[in-house]
């Protein structure tokens, strides 16, 4: 999953990719990509990283089935292992790239 910041908004681009999940944004500084991401983001501590909201990207990836819903769980229970959930389990840190 890539979330990528366009001119409009945000777009959830491979949203039945479990295995990778980042953020694409031009050529910008940490609060400016936070900035872009509206409600959907927050900022990390880690520079380069933005936090994303696990409801945000379940409304960019409607519609979604019980199956997807099983793997994005699967996913979060992942990230949740390395580190990159948060204690309340509502925000994914996402590493930021350069598009």
């Amino acid at each position: 999953m890539r979330i990528a910041l366009r001119s409009h908004g945000i777009e959830l681009l491979d949203p039945d990719n479990f295995t990778a999940f980042d953020v694409l944004a031009p050529a910008q500084d940490d609060e400016e990509v936070i900035a872009a991401l509206g409600k959907a983001g927050a900022a990390s501590s880690e520079p380069g990283h933005a936090l994303i909201s696990v409801s945000s990207v379940r409304e960019l990836a409607d519609p979604i089935d019980d199956a997807w819903e099983e793997q994005f769980q699967t996913m979060l229970r992942f990230a949740e292992s390395r580190g990159w959930l948060d204690d309340s389990g509502e925000w994914i840190t996402a590493h930021v790239c350069g598009t």
